[in-house]
């Protein structure tokens, strides 16, 4: 030991350890699944560092993309879609009646089945309605949906079709109280090729 160290100098051991780095290199090793997103800085993950193909569609957040970010011929020009309206008043049936000396209410409901109909080579994928909104004043009516469906109920639909139901009503101090109008309502249809 004591001729080891007689020839044990500081450039010897220096060398000793540079030879080591050398020829033996370092090496860093990463467990399997160790880096997440608490070690990733923000920002730095790049569009070259993404394998292709490795973003799916599952892993697309629903509603982010537009047309814009699609690719041509994606969405085929003849599935664009169309919306088409109808629009009706629910005609009201009104009664009179005599509540107290100078009271007089009148009360007042309706029905109406309105459909908005697709053309001819187009069927429905979608519908809706809209009320209008109630008086404030009187006399008052409004209208409320009680259905709101695709005609035929089977098979290929190409209308859409609501049931509305309408009422109103106004008071007096004498016979002949002044009647509601009638409330409109207006359907959609939402129409592809």
């Amino acid at each position: 030991m004591s001729n080891i160290r007689k020839h044990l100098t500081y450039s010897n051991v220096m060398v000793t350890v540079l030879a080591f780095i050398v020829l033996g290199g370092t090496a860093w090793a990463v467990a399997k699944n160790s880096v997440g997103s608490k070690q990733i800085k923000a920002g730095a993950v790049k569009t070259a560092d993404i394998k292709d193909q490795a973003i799916t569609a599952a892993k697309v957040q629903d509603g982010s993309l537009g047309v814009a970010d699609l690719a041509p011929g994606v969405i085929p020009a003849e599935d664009t879609a169309t919306v088409r309206s109808a629009s009706a008043t629910v005609p009201l049936e009104c009664t009179e009646t005599n509540a107290g000396p100078n009271l007089y209410f009148v009360n007042c409901n309706g029905r109406a089945t309105v459909t908005a109909q697709c053309e001819s080579g187009e069927h429905a994928t979608g519908g809706g309605y809209l009320t209008p909104p109630a008086d404030s004043t009187p006399p008052i009516s409004n209208a409320s949906v009680g259905d709101s469906r695709p005609e035929p109920a089977s098979g290929t639909p190409d209308a859409w079709t609501i049931t509305a139901f309408g009422n109103g009503s106004n008071t007096g101090t004498t016979p002949g109280v002044v009647r509601p109008s009638d409330p409109e309502v207006t359907v959609y249809a939402v129409c592809s090729r």
